[in-house]
Order: structure tokens, then sequence, then C-alpha cells
């Protein structure tokens, strides 16, 4: 086996993270009713194969596939959960007899928020713990392949929705693992994340206000271009320490996607290439799904992260302009339309310009 030592830390922290989880949920059921751990056991083993069965199913957001409208993402968790609900009353219903009221309360304290916590505090432990000598060699071992993945691909490479291009170097048995890691612990963290991710959470009176000249007008004619927004400055300087401290949402997934610490080396060593949008930014992309890309902007002067706009037809942007274009034209997914956005980097921040739908 690849990576013994860390494939072993993979599931020995899932499966003490599930047992965790299980303690918790036998301790709630039996104020309502006595309840043997065995049952409980059952029961959760039970709902945790029904989650990864439609997990495998249902792997992304299907709604979103279509539009990034937020409104069809969060009726993609609704659906998502709904259906892992029915799963989760009926089993619950059947062999430990509570009502299904009981049963909502149980979900959504411990499915929805237990779970998704505990496997939080999984992933700082396990980061913790890498570092000690038993894991230092795989773990270097890992870190060489997959630099020398992104020094042959690029650092977004197989990251993206890309495929001519082979995936990254990631071990089968952390591929299983990490699915049915999603499936039972971390999937309502993992949707709400890409709602809030792309729900920009200001009201339109509180956007901060950009005016478009009035030479051009854009319209399907007249798009923005990368020449409308010049930016002259090119940073060749020393890089800013990076803040790896920030609670960016795009930051979180960043890291997630990249396995046991490699996310650093991307950072490290496309930072060491200078910026690559609006003067002295550096862009850094990752895949959250099919046809679904994320990342982040950091500020080569600072080091502070900023998040990006989520695409599912890929991003475009230049180092001399600070107009970022999201969903590539033509952008169309199944046969269904889906929105170009056009964007400018101002005052840290996206801002809206353009919409090839919304102008319709």
């Amino acid at each position: 086996m690849q990576y013994p030592y860390l494939t072993l830390l993979e599931i020995v922290t899932v499966l003490l993270t599930l047992l965790i989880g299980l303690v918790i949920f036998y301790f709630l059921v039996k104020r309502w009713r006595e309840t043997k751990f065995l049952t409980a056991l059952k029961a959760v083993a039970l709902y945790e194969l029904g989650s990864l069965l439609i997990y495998l199913i249902y792997p992304f957001p299907l709604l979103s596939r279509i539009s990034n409208v937020s409104v069809l993402k969060i009726l993609d968790v609704l659906i998502f959960g709904v259906i892992l609900f029915f799963i989760f009353y009926f089993i619950t219903k059947k062999i430990l007899l509570i009502s299904w009221k009981k049963s909502l309360i149980s979900f959504l304290l411990v499915i929805v928020i237990v779970f998704p916590l505990l496997d939080s505090f999984r992933i700082i432990f396990a980061e913790k713990i890498v570092n000690f000598s038993v894991f230092a060699e795989e773990s270097a071992k890992m870190e060489a392949e997959m630099k020398a993945y992104f020094e042959e691909y690029g650092f977004f490479g197989g990251l993206l929705y890309a495929p001519l291009i082979p995936p990254p170097p990631v071990p089968l048995a952390f591929k299983v693992i990490g699915t049915i890691e999603k499936a039972t612990l971390s999937w309502p963290g993992n949707y709400l994340r890409e709602i809030i991710i792309q729900t920009d959470s200001k009201s339109p009176e509180e956007k901060p206000e950009y005016k478009v000249p009035a030479e051009p007008i854009y319209n399907k004619e007249r798009l923005p271009r990368f020449e409308d927004f010049p930016v002259s400055e090119k940073f060749e300087g020393t890089p800013a320490q990076i803040d790896f401290s920030s609670d960016s949402v795009g930051f979180k997934i960043f890291k997630d996607k990249l396995p046991f610490g490699a996310w650093k080396e991307v950072i490290a060593e496309g930072v060491k290439e200078g910026p690559n949008f609006a003067g002295h930014y550096r862009v850094f992309k990752v895949s959250c799904g099919t046809m679904c890309q994320i990342g982040i902007i950091i500020n080569l002067k600072t080091g502070v992260i900023y998040d990006l706009p989520t695409s599912a037809l890929g991003m475009e942007f230049h180092n001399n302009s600070s107009l970022f274009i999201v969903n590539l034209p033509p952008a169309e997914i199944y046969g269904q339309i889906i929105n170009t956005t056009y964007y400018i980097w101002e005052n840290n921040q996206f801002v809206e310009i353009f919409d090839t739908i919304i102008s319709e």
C-alpha cells in the first residue's frame, strides 16, 4: 500500500470521529428512551451506509451545474438533506422506535452540526500529528510527487476541470477514505461553504458603488475588455509573508482539496513566480467538484488572502488588468446557457459590472 502510515492516520481519525459522534448520538437518544449502545451503533451504521450510497449517486449539487444562482445551491442542499433525513427517520423509527420529531432533532444536532464540527477538529488534529517523525518520510515523498506534478502541469493543472490533464497523484486509498468522510461527516459543511462562497452577504444598498464609464456601454455586442481596465503596475519586489490565519471560506476549501499540507507548497511556489492578476496579486484556483472551480487571491504586497468568485466553466484574468471573467463564453452546460459574469477588482473585492444573462 502506498503511504501506509498516512493512510492509517486517515482511517483511524475518520473512525475515531465517527465513534465520538456515535457516543454523542447514543446519549442523546438515551435521554428519550432506554437504548443499548449496540442498537444505536446499528442505527448509525445503517444510516451512514445509506448516506454513502446517496452521496455516490448525488456527489455534487446537480441544480448548481445549470446555473450559479445561489438559490439553486440552497435548493440542492435542501433536497440532499431531505433525502438523508428520510433515510435517517426510517432507520431510527424501525430500530430505535423514536418519533419523527425526535428523529429530526437528533438529525439536525448530530448529523448536520456535530459530525461536521468533529470533522473540522479531525482535520486540525491530522495536520498537527502528520508532523511527527513516523510520518515524515511519507509526507516528504507525497510533497515531492505533488511538486513534480505541479511543475509538469502547472499549479492549476488537473485541479481544474481539464479532462486531458491527469489528476493529481493522490493515492486511491485516500480517494476512497475521502469519499467516505465527505458522505458521512462533512457533507453539510461542504455544501454550506459552496453557498457562502457564492452568496454576497451585502444587500444592494451596501455594495460599493462602481461607476462604469458612460462610453462604452456594455452589452452583448460590446462586452467588457481587459484593456478597458488597465493596470500599469507590475510588482517585482519581495512578496510579503502570507497571512495563513485567514478565515476566508475559499482558503478553507483550497486547503481541504490539497492533501496533507500540499497547499503550502503550491502557494509558496506560485508566489515565487510573482503576480498574475491586477499588478500585484497572485490567483490560485482549485476544483471543488465537477464543473466547479474556486480559489483565492493573495495580495503580494500585504500577504492578505481573499476569495475568488466560484466558476463552472473557467476564469480569465490578466496581470495588466483588473478585469476578471467567470464562466468563459460560450458558457453552456448540458444544453443550458449559464451566465458569463464580468468583475473588476476594486477596494479588495470583486465588483460585478456585467452579466450576460441578467443583462437580457
